[in-house]
């Protein structure tokens, strides 16, 4: 990846950021490095990944509407779309995992609580996986790419 960032980044780079291209591409070395020496990429290197980047777009009603036949609210307005995008879709050990890449700048302590702060997204997109495969996947996860820590996000 590291080639393939300096190959590129003239390309990818924005012409307002050319300036910084040297420190863009420091800090970008710094994050893949970290990463790709953790026991989050190790697992992941074990790991089939079923999809990247994988769009999803749902019918959602809010937290705490009452769901009727077909999904329709039964009180409250009528549901909206949902459109995400996952980072990661994955399976191991014969269960499917979710991730979401975060490259927050945050100490190992305070890995497990920042991951707290993602828990209604890790809820909608466990719930668009469970529209799409009808079963829930087995949890979601946080990856700090800095730090290399998979933090998972209890739902």
């Amino acid at each position: 990846m590291l080639e393939q960032l300096n190959q590129h980044v003239e390309r990818w780079l924005p012409d307002e950021f050319q300036g910084k291209r040297d420190e863009i591409l420091g800090e970008a070395r710094d994050v893949l490095q970290a990463f790709a020496r953790s026991d989050a990429y190790a697992e992941l290197s074990e790991a089939t990944i079923l999809g990247r980047e994988v769009p999803f777009l749902m019918p959602w009603c809010a937290e705490g509407e009452r769901v009727g036949v077909g999904g329709a609210p039964l009180v409250g307005p009528p549901p909206t779309l949902m459109e995400g995008r996952i980072d990661l879709l994955y399976k191991k050990d014969g269960t499917v995992w979710l991730a979401d890449y975060k490259t927050d700048r945050i100490t190992e302590p305070d890995a497990v609580k920042r991951a707290e702060t993602y828990q209604e997204q890790a809820r909608i997109y466990t719930e668009a996986v469970r529209h799409a495969l009808g079963h829930r996947p087995a949890g979601f996860k946080i990856i700090f790419l800095r730090l290399g820590k998979a933090v998972p996000v209890v739902l």
